[in-house]
């Protein structure tokens, strides 16, 4: 039944599909609303919703569909609240969510979704997340990429243990939590593009797991703190178009990253960068005022060096007592 526009709406004897596992109704974009019936779907694995423009609301006995695992509501931009009975959804593993205009908050009992992994919601129009959203103790993967309403992450978010992947880019968070440390499983952090973060917490270095991070086109950012130099397993970072000046921007023990493969650091305005960093694979650094590299910088690992639109007049490093250039 996908891209269906002609369908408004569902026959309510749809119930009795006793067996049925998948209902895809993806690209109905006249559907108003589902019936109550839907809830009979006992089986009911995989439920898709995605760009059913007209949908403003879903059932309260969705709640009842015991076994669906994945419900697809991305682009349903009439949707404008979830039922409370929501949370009853208790072996639902994946969630879209992208680009729901008009959902402003989730129910209190979002909470109660104990099996969720993935929660994607790039785009949404959440202005805070509910304070039972740290129940979800399986959550491995959040989108909140473009969520342009959200100021802030609440304290509870430090209660998901499972965490790996958290994406935050082009959100208006003005800072982070003290607690962000708390993530001990988090592996990837997208925080590009969010021109009002200034700082980072000084428990950010206790993200003994993190990978990669992107803070990119961070451009109120002003320096990266101390503790920086603590994330071991950090091997890919993007720092590009952050507007660091001279004298502000990497800390000295960056050069303690010693998994550190990939840097971006174009559009900068530093004249230096540690000279400990030995691991680096690829280094791009476009646009960059500098006009050596520093003398004892280790480069012999790089595969990739992109100093494209640089004033860079040469590179300059020693090893073994030779002058390489």
């Amino acid at each position: 039944m996908q891209n269906c526009i002609a369908l408004e709406r569902l026959p309510e004897n749809i119930g009795e599909l006793s067996k049925l596992k998948v209902l895809d109704l993806r690209g109905c974009s006249t559907l108003r609303t589902l019936p109550s019936s839907i809830g009979a779907l006992e089986a009911l694995e995989d439920l898709d919703l995605a760009r059913c423009f007209m949908l403003e609301a879903l059932p309260n006995s969705i709640g009842n569909l015991s076994n669906l695992k994945t419900l697809h509501l991305d682009n349903c931009n009439n949707l404008k609240e979830l039922p409370m009975t929501f949370g009853n959804l208790s072996n639902l593993k994946t969630l879209h969510l992208d680009y729901c205009k008009n959902l402003k908050e989730l129910p209190m009992t979002f909470g109660n979704l104990q099996n969720l992994v993935y929660l994607w919601a790039r785009g949404a129009s959440f202005f805070c997340l509910p304070h039972s959203f740290s129940h979800l103790l399986n959550l491995e993967v959040l989108d909140l990429n473009y969520c342009r309403n959200l100021h802030d992450l609440p304290p509870s978010i430090f209660g998901l243990v499972k965490l790996r992947e958290l994406y935050m880019g082009k959100t208006e968070v003005e800072k982070l939590p003290e607690d962000i440390g708390q993530l001990k499983s988090l592996k990837k952090l997208k925080l590009y593009g969010c021109k009002h973060l200034k700082t980072l917490p000084q428990s950010f270095g206790c993200l003994g797991q993190l990978e990669h991070l992107d803070m990119s086109e961070n451009t109120s950012l002003e320096m990266l703190p101390e503790s920086f130099g603590q994330l071991q397993a950090l091997s890919h970072l993007n720092l590009r178009g952050c507007s660091f000046g001279e004298g502000i921007g990497l800390p000295s023990n960056v050069g303690d990253l010693t998994n550190l493969k990939s840097l971006s650091l174009d559009g900068n305005l530093m004249n230096t960068i540690p000279e400990s960093l030995k691991a680096l694979n690829a280094l791009q650094w476009q646009d960059s005022p500098m006009l050596e590299l520093p003398k004892n910088l280790n480069l012999f690992n790089l595969v990739e060096l992109n100093l494209g639109r640089s004033k860079i007049l040469k590179c300059l490093w020693e090893c073994d007592g030779h002058t390489q250039v």
